[in-house]
């Protein structure tokens, strides 16, 4: 072996156990050997009270026997997912590594008194954990012990787990019944009353009264199913403490929804103003008042005449011609006579041609809706020569266009999806 081979076979050697010795050098700032764990550990039952203070607002949570209540800003039932998670994740703290110990840093992990999440946990009067949080690096949350400067790696993204809005950490529950033990639910909108009743729980609905609506011919199933799964577990979007009745309109409640159980017991959910998409409702009997969004109220309360069967058509699809389209076989001919390039677009109008059904009849006037100038009119010719005709309102009313049938005297509302999947521009089928 010659002197140059030697050498450059030194050198390889020197090389790798330099790359060796790298890769296996703790890197800077991480402690060797068995880390470091900056908390001890506990167990969940252990915890009886929790505080947490984030920009200056604390919660205070108190924990009996398996119930969690909020202390602190209000006094209330606490959320159980909100705080089943807090507890879990106390008991289960994981850490990395120590990240500084140069206090000058807290600001930047954002562990110091102005950016950080203080948590503390107690056992009646004596302190188990005590810590505040900060911001998240890749899959850590930066964790400073309470009176250190040392800031060490909390394994997961602890932050939206402890900094909760106070009515996150309250009970959001207004209505919470069993849904199979429902046996009757009237509905109070103004003067009207809508009265539905069943045998059991595997009976159908029936409609047991109606005041001032007209009588409902057939039921709307759909209506009632809506109905009962809003209101077997209404949930808040808000509170309302401390509201006025006069301003939350429940002095005067505009719709009350009650429903009676097999056991002869019932509960009534009141409703009272509106003020853009937020309705104020409450529990009779109890004194705290909810805020729900609009959907939830668009379930609930129902005039009779939202009761009634909304089929609109109940057609065959493979029967149907278009007056201005043609079917010849299984495809679709243009008034020129030619095959139509999109066949699953007419096939979509016939699907929902077969089985039309409105969202619901109308408020508004016919007018407001602009069926005065319809913007689309369809007429279906069957295979018998019967012909349906349609019209379909040029005023957008709330999120609904109106809907008429020629020969029905009611006037319906559907959603613009329902109307997209009717309308057949015919100037892109000459």
């Amino acid at each position: 072996m010659n002197q140059k081979t030697l050498v450059a076979l030194l050198l390889f050697a020197a090389l790798l156990a330099t790359v060796y010795f790298m890769q296996k050098r703790p890197e800077k700032g991480q402690r060797t050997g068995e880390k470091v764990r900056p908390l001890p550990a506990i167990k969940q039952d252990a915890i009886k009270q929790v505080s947490i203070t984030s920009k200056g607002v604390t919660v205070e949570l108190a924990r009996t026997g398996t119930e969690w209540s909020l202390v602190k800003p209000v006094a209330y039932p606490a959320d159980r997912y909100a705080t089943d998670s807090m507890a879990e994740k106390l008991e289960k703290l994981e850490f990395g590594d120590l990240v500084t110990e140069n206090k000058a840093r807290l600001a930047e992990y954002e562990v110091d008194e102005k950016s950080g999440i203080r948590v503390v946990a107690r056992d009646g009067a004596k302190t188990l954990l005590d810590f505040t949080l900060g911001k998240t690096i890749d899959d850590f949350t930066m964790l400073r012990p309470a009176g250190k400067d040392q800031v060490y790696q909390a394994v997961g993204a602890l932050r939206f787990i402890f900094d909760r809005e106070v009515k996150n950490w309250r009970r959001r529950t207004i209505i919470e019944v069993k849904q199979e033990e429902i046996r009757k639910l009237e509905v109070v909108v103004g003067d009207a009353k809508t009265v539905v009743a069943r045998a059991d729980e595997k009976s159908p609905w029936k409609v047991e009264k109606v005041e001032g609506g007209a009588a409902i011919d057939q039921l709307d199933e759909a209506t009632v199913s809506n109905l009962l799964s809003t209101f077997y577990t209404l949930s808040a979007f808000d509170f309302a403490d401390g509201i006025a009745p006069e301003k939350s309109g429940l002095d005067k409640p505009t719709a009350a929804i009650t429903a009676q159980l097999k056991s002869g017991s019932s509960v009534t959910l009141l409703v009272g103003g509106r003020k853009e998409d937020d309705t104020w409702v409450q529990r009779k009997g109890d004194p705290q008042v909810f805020v729900i969004k609009k959907y939830s109220v668009e379930n609930l309360v129902k005039r009779p005449v939202d009761f009634r069967d909304k089929t609109v058509l109940s057609l065959k699809a493979k029967e149907k011609d278009s007056v201005k389209l043609t079917r010849k076989g299984n495809d679709w001919l243009s008034g020129s006579g030619k095959p139509l390039p999109d066949q699953a677009k007419l096939k979509g109008l016939c699907d929902a041609l077969a089985t039309l059904k409105a969202e619901g009849f109308a408020s508004a006037t016919a007018e407001e809706l602009g069926m005065d100038a319809p913007e689309w009119t369809l007429e279906i010719q069957m295979k018998d020569r019967t012909k349906h005709v349609l019209s379909i309102g040029s005023k957008e009313k709330e999120s609904f266009y109106g809907l008429a049938r020629k020969g029905v005297a009611d006037l319906f509302i559907v959603r613009k999806h329902v109307v997209d999947r009717l309308v057949v521009d015919p100037k892109n089928y000459k």
